[in-house]
């Protein structure tokens, strides 16, 4: 693998490495969406702006790079400063014959440990389940609409590469439907794995046909090969092949956890109503964690990840309680 030094001079870490695979213009803006969203993130934990979200476009064009001047950021958005920096660099430096082998995001980067007691706790033997990530949401007649999609597959990939680099395993699942269907045909374009999934390395690849990742498939039993006792759910979508999963997940032990801004929704409407995108990916996700999955982010999640423990879910009477207070405020 091609590596690029890149000296940067930000905070107490002046250089790094970073991988030679700043390729495409899909990597290229997952870069800049991630270091927009940090940007955003610490300017609102020191109160220099509301807090807002980079999907809206505050930051997205990257001019948060200039108004950081000399700031002593956190170490998460150092991170990404470093790295958005160093993708301009790299992806002006690189051989487009190597676009295969360089797929893992920061092999050798070290995220900031958070800093949690194990003791007397099961040791965490994580799986990263990618569910569904096909073009039918971004090209088909399925459109992903919150969170913003290019937001969420730049957090899928970067949980991908986060897992690839801590050693856990990797499942992507695709869904089938018959050749003359209208959606997920099989052999399609449409049905195809998004290249952001496409593009990076898994330890297993299953089809489907029904919402759950474990019906009809050997899911499970490669889980069990693995020993695994704790899944990641990312992928699309939140209220469907997600929660199928996550529910059942739960059901047969598992401790589950969910990537909210790896994941997304999109509107109905029928006979029982109308609910948004919005509403819909919200509403699935504090069900979920109210009693059968930690929602995370996917900084969090990778923090837990870097230091080797779990990410606490709800429980459905504080989840009540807290819901009634707020009602009453």
């Amino acid at each position: 693998m091609t590596y690029v030094n890149v000296k940067t001079g930000i905070g107490a870490h002046s250089t790094t490495l970073f991988p030679a695979m700043i390729k495409t213009d899909v990597q290229f803006e997952c870069w800049q969406t991630r270091a927009a969203m940090m940007f955003t993130e610490h300017h609102a934990r020191h109160g220099q702006v509301k807090r807002t979200d980079a999907i809206k476009g505050q930051y997205g064009n990257m001019d948060g790079l200039s108004r950081m001047g000399g700031r002593d950021l956190s170490g998460m958005a150092r991170l990404y400063l470093i790295m958005a920096i160093g993708s301009l660099l790299v992806r002006a430096n690189v051989a487009e014959n190597d676009v295969h082998e360089q797929r893992c995001c920061f092999p050798n980067l070290t995220i900031k440990e958070t800093v949690m007691s194990t003791a007397n706790k099961p040791t965490i033997k994580r799986a990263l389940i990618v569910v569904d990530v096909q073009n039918e949401y971004f090209t088909g007649d399925l459109l992903i609409e919150y969170p913003d999609p290019k937001v969420s597959l730049c957090n899928i990939g970067w949980a991908m590469d986060a897992a690839t680099a801590a050693g856990i395993p990797v499942l992507k699942v695709q869904h089938s439907a018959p050749e003359t269907a209208p959606i997920f045909a099989r052999g399609s374009h449409n049905w195809q794995l998004h290249e952001v999934v496409a593009s990076r390395p898994a330890n297993h690849h299953i089809e489907k046909k029904m919402a759950s990742v474990f019906t009809d498939t050997d899911a499970a039993t490669w889980l069990k090969l693995h020993d695994i006792n704790t899944i990641t759910i990312v992928g699309y979508m939140t209220h469907n092949c997600n929660a199928s999963t996550i529910f059942e997940a739960a059901h047969n032990g598992y401790e589950v956890e969910v990537l909210h801004d790896a994941s997304g929704s999109l509107p109905y409407e029928n006979a029982a109503g109308y609910a948004s995108a919005e509403e819909i990916h919200r509403a699935f996700s504090v069900v979920f964690h109210s009693n059968f999955a930690a929602v995370s982010t996917t900084d969090d999640w990778i923090e837990a990840v870097q230091a080797g423990v779990a990410i606490e879910k709800g429980n459905v009477y504080a989840s009540n309680l807290a819901g009634r207070a707020h009602q009453a405020a």
